[in-house]
């Protein structure tokens, strides 16, 4: 399952330098210092053809049980709402809002150290330098030190399984390795924002 680590890249992009830089820093904080804290799965209640998303967010969250990762999960069909308490949410996967919204967007929301995030959607990555815009920018301007996105439309079968994400983050492979093995076929589509040999949980 492990791709060859020659094959495995990700971007070193986001709002502006000082994010980048930043998330560089956070994820070698991480790993000097342990990435502990708690997990937010923000589920959309969608079935039938996008079932499969729902049931990668509930096995991640099973995945962060089993590891005794505190885990809330919000089981509303809109995003958890805005200025809902959210301490220390070091991994954040949600879907399904074509901007940032909700509680990770509250002004006085922000990450911790190292953190890992991302929230599902076509077009999350379609805007990188911006933390007003998509996804994947604000995320990564909220204080994420690596998140997922696509530019493109490349449908949900052909996104990253959150839950073999989890799975091989939690086992101890680099965010880079974990990522890819988790997408099922690579295209111009996928994007992996952070610095790829971050491994948080190698120890």
């Amino acid at each position: 399952d492990l791709v060859d680590r020659a094959d495995v890249v990700a971007a070193l992009d986001g709002p502006d330098d000082e994010t980048v830089r930043r998330m560089i820093d956070d994820a070698l904080f991480a790993e000097q210092n342990g990435l502990r804290g708690r997990a937010l799965i923000d589920l959309a209640q969608k079935n039938g053809v996008y079932q499969e998303g729902e049931d990668w967010l509930k096995r991640s969250a099973d995945i962060y049980k089993r590891v005794g990762i505190p885990v809330f999960i919000d089981r509303a069909e809109a995003v958890l709402r805005e200025d809902w308490p959210l301490p220390d949410t070091i991994l954040y996967f949600g879907w399904y809002t074509d901007r940032i919204s909700g509680a990770v967007a509250s002004p006085t929301f922000r990450f911790k150290r190292g953190a890992v995030a991302c929230h599902l959607h076509s077009f999350s990555a379609s805007v990188l330098r911006s933390s007003g815009q998509a996804w994947a920018g604000p995320l990564l301007a909220k204080g994420a030190a690596v998140t997922f996105g696509n530019v493109f439309e490349p449908y949900l079968s052909l996104t990253i399984h959150f839950d073999v994400f989890n799975k091989r983050l939690l086992e101890g492979f680099t965010v880079a390795e974990a990522a890819w093995n988790a997408t099922p076929a690579l295209s111009w589509m996928n994007v992996m924002l952070g610095d790829p040999l971050y491994r948080p949980y190698g120890k």
